[in-house]
């Protein structure tokens, strides 16, 4: 399942204005901005630029907006989007 499922079915039911969900939606387009400029120059430091970049993404998405959509989405929303979760959320 798409990460994309979970933002679709927290929009239903909370607001996306809120800095934690803006933070990771900007951080998607830098990631995407960094890996382009990497295909064309292949310098070394915007490759650790993105490997930074992406471990402080994921601990942000696993330990913020995870448990945050998690918080906002009714049981049965939840019961759907388990397996997801299952896979990629520790507490």
């Amino acid at each position: 399942m798409k990460k994309r499922k979970c933002f679709y079915a927290y929009a239903k039911h909370a607001a996306l204005d809120r800095p934690e969900i803006v933070q990771l939606l900007l951080e998607h387009v830098q990631v995407r901005s960094l890996i382009s400029q990497i295909c064309e120059d292949q310098r070394a430091d915007k490759m650790q630029q993105l490997g930074r970049l992406l471990q402080s993404h994921v601990r942000n998405e696993e330990q913020v907006v995870f448990p945050l959509i998690e918080s906002a989405l009714p049981e049965a929303e939840l019961a759907r989007l388990a397996p997801y979760f299952a896979e990629h959320y520790t507490q």
